[in-house]
């Protein structure tokens, strides 16, 4: 829940920009071909945001008490607030259920009733808890383009602030699938056809729901998160869809296309000075001896904050004795970006800012989806990919029982679990904190 605060936060601050960079060339445009404005940011649209916001962040504390909110992401997964004790209760009693002409409750019910509440056990406080990351975001948006709308139609911006305030049902539905990006829960072509796929799933008498939501908890969240995150780090892919968008007269989607790719450029271009400096890491090797040698070195996914004051300076950057180490796992856009770079230039080598954005954008998707599905609350659908991938069942199921049975059991699954096991995990690969010193981890200076 913390890293869905961070990484929500981290992204709206690229945001910002990438719309900025939209705007200018929006206005620039207008004004040559005469067209009318399709995308403004004034200081209008961001109080209106900044309203938004406040607004968001009233309703994450007051929805903590009364369940899942309809606008945080889960919601839009279709996973809905439940009574945990009450669908509990009655699952066994089998009170105010349907019964059949025997006046007996069916199975299938009492099931479907125990599973709510088993799964509500995690769901709900989790929901709640992610709607402190997901309703400022989400409410920040809708009021931003409620009145940036209201100022292309010529509104002035006392009266566009009013329309992000008390805006109409109309209004509201005009401008609902792009905010819903703010959480990532908009419709595409691709979450269409993948929600086709989940519905046949579905339909399975019984099992069905179960099946889906075993297999597939979430549908529109990884996708819109991949497809959001890889135009920023791999570029090539953000010009590729302002071409496409061009040809297709939709000015505003291409220029947000633009500015997006002009970000991502920035900032590979700042990771491949980092990388080739020493500065980052990417993530951890595949076995137990090359993480070991890492974690005595400069841990994966970190940042020598002290090396890059020192190369800021202009003095030597190496990795010395008493360096700060911090993890870039919560650095949003920017972190995803020294991933790639990092793990892409560790096997091609680094020749220069050019070559190694060649090499990001031919080699760098497959690190992409990996890496932030585990910035956001999807870890742990990342996690059964991965264990899938692998046949690594085992690590995921004791992350799976830790999860469910947190609340009701706290740690009994996951301990009798790991008393059964012939071999103990790896600790130095699935540890990592936020900030480390690289004094107790490098040999003395003779």
């Amino acid at each position: 829940m913390v890293k869905n605060v961070f990484f929500n936060v981290n992204r709206a601050v690229t945001q910002v920009g990438a719309r900025a960079i939209a705007s200018a060339g929006d206005s620039v445009i207008s004004y040559v071909s005469k067209q009318p404005r399709t995308t403004i940011v004034s200081p209008t649209t961001a109080k209106a945001g900044a309203i938004g916001a406040l607004a968001g962040i009233k309703e994450a504390g007051r929805v903590a008490i009364g369940g899942i909110p309809e606008k945080s992401a889960l919601a839009g997964e279709g996973v809905k607030g439940t009574d945990v004790f009450r669908s509990l209760a009655q699952a066994m009693s089998g009170r105010d259920l349907v019964v059949n002409d025997k006046n007996k409750v069916a199975i299938a019910d009492r099931i479907r009733k125990f599973a709510q509440g088993f799964v509500g056990l995690y769901t709900e406080p989790l929901g709640r808890g992610l709607s402190i990351g997901d309703l400022p975001p989400r409410m920040a948006a809708e009021a931003r383009l409620l009145a940036e709308r209201a100022l292309i139609k010529g509104a002035t911006p006392e009266e566009a602030l009013a329309t992000a305030r008390f805006p109409k049902k109309s209004e509201l539905r005009a401008i609902e699938n792009e905010a819903a990006r703010a959480t990532f829960q908009q419709n595409t072509k691709l979450t269409s056809a993948i929600q086709q796929v989940a519905n046949t799933i579905a339909s399975i008498p019984v099992v069905g729901p179960l099946l889906l939501r075993a297999n597939i908890p979430y549908i529109r969240t990884p996708v819109n998160v991949v497809s959001d995150v890889v135009d920023v780090a791999v570029p090539p892919i953000a010009f590729t869809k302002f071409v496409y968008y061009s040809g297709k007269g939709q000015k505003r989607e291409a220029l947000d296309s633009f500015a997006r790719g002009v970000i991502g450029t920035v900032m590979g271009m700042g990771a491949s000075a980092l990388y080739r400096a020493g500065l980052i890491t990417g993530s951890a090797g595949k076995s137990e001896k090359q993480r070991g040698i890492e974690y005595e070195v400069q841990p994966p996914n970190t940042l020598n904050r002290s090396g890059l004051q020192r190369l800021l300076s202009g003095e030597d950057p190496s990795l010395r004795p008493g360096d700060e180490l911090a993890s870039f796992e919560n650095f949003g856009y920017l972190g995803v970006i020294f991933n790639v770079y990092a793990n892409v230039l560790s096997k091609e080598g680094s020749s220069g800012i050019i070559e190694d954005a060649a090499n990001v954008a031919f080699l760098g998707i497959p690190n992409v989806a990996s890496y932030t599905l585990n910035q956001t609350f999807l870890k742990s659908t990342n996690t059964l990919l991965n264990a899938i991938n692998r046949n690594q069942y085992d690590g995921y199921l004791q992350s799976l029982y830790g999860t469910i049975s947190s609340v009701a059991l706290p740690g009994t699954l996951q301990a009798i679990n790991q008393g059964y096991r012939d071999w103990e995990t790896d600790r130095k690969s699935t540890r990592l904190n936020s900030s480390h010193s690289a004094k107790s981890r490098m040999p003395s200076s003779a």
